[in-house]
């Protein structure tokens, strides 16, 4: 039952990020591509802290930009 119940827990936490990064990615404007989704779970889980919530618009946000300029470079 315990196995059941944690196995439960996590897929609705993880359905709560899937819906916090479209969210976030309609809010900053990017595209809804693999890409961007792939950018968004490694900029998301390569941090960590209790300000990583409030942060993460702001890291994914310059982290775009950064690779939004390179490219054009």
């Amino acid at each position: 039952m315990r196995d059941n119940v944690g196995s439960s827990q996590g897929k609705q936490a993880e359905k709560d990020l899937d819906t916090r990064f479209v969210e976030i990615r309609e809010s900053q404007g990017l595209p809804d591509n693999e890409v961007v989704r792939e950018l968004m779970r490694d900029v998301y889980y390569s941090h960590e802290g209790d300000t990583l919530d409030a942060e993460y618009p702001e890291m994914l946000r310059k982290r775009w930009e950064g690779i939004q300029k390179a490219v054009r470079d």
